[in-house]
């Protein structure tokens, strides 16, 4: 009446193992029972109880043959020798010898142990290849050198040199040409002159 694959909520009868109850995914409407033949008429309680009794015997049937050597293992000769061992090592005059071990290893430990390794020493560098190579750091860590900005006097200065030049009918760069002219164009430069007189004319 289901079909497989078919999600259901089941609850086991308390009673009776072989019958399950099935019922919608949500708990409220009952679809069926289930029932294992095999299981039918086993109480879960005594189901259980016989698990735990079965648990039980198979521990002790484990632990049978343990038992028998560690009684073996402390009695007769070998309780003595414990014993004188045990005597010497609160003595301080008996040491055991330490137990063989075997190297573990992983691809991670490989690759870590590889990783902390030093380094192979470099192949020597040839002498020409030195020499550039100190020449090329030396020039990397040159400080570069910067040319300070102008203080107002020197631009006067400058301005003053550049309209004699134009006054003597010698020629200037345009570069000169169009900062002269803007520089007349400022507070500063007709501040000067105002103090100075004109460049070309000379200061009054």
């Amino acid at each position: 009446f289901l079909k497989v694959g078919t999600d259901v909520l089941v609850r086991m009868d308390p009673a009776d193992m072989g019958i399950a109850y099935l019922f919608a995914p949500d708990g409220e409407e009952f679809l069926g029972v289930a029932e294992n033949a095999n299981l039918l008429g086993i109480d879960p309680k005594q189901a259980v109880a016989a698990a735990k009794e079965e648990h039980r015997r198979i521990m002790a049937e484990g632990l049978a043959p343990l038992r028998k050597e560690a009684r073996r293992q402390t009695s007769g000769p070998r309780l003595i020798d414990l014993a004188l061992r045990h005597k010497g090592r609160e003595a301080g005059n008996l040491v055991d010898f330490p137990k063989r071990t075997e190297a573990h290893t992983t691809p991670a430990l490989d690759a870590a142990a590889l990783a902390a390794a030093p380094a192979p020493a470099a192949p020597a560098m040839p002498e020409k290849l030195q020499t550039l190579r100190a020449q090329l750091q030396a020039e990397a860590v040159a400080p570069a050198v910067t040319a300070l900005p102008e203080t107002p006097r020197q631009r006067w200065r400058r301005a003053e040199a550049l309209e004699r030049a134009l006054a003597a009918g010698m020629p200037i760069s345009a570069e000169d040409a169009l900062w002269l002219g803007g520089y007349r164009e400022g507070h500063e430069y007709k501040g000067f002159r105002s103090t100075y007189g004109d460049a070309a004319g000379g200061a009054g």
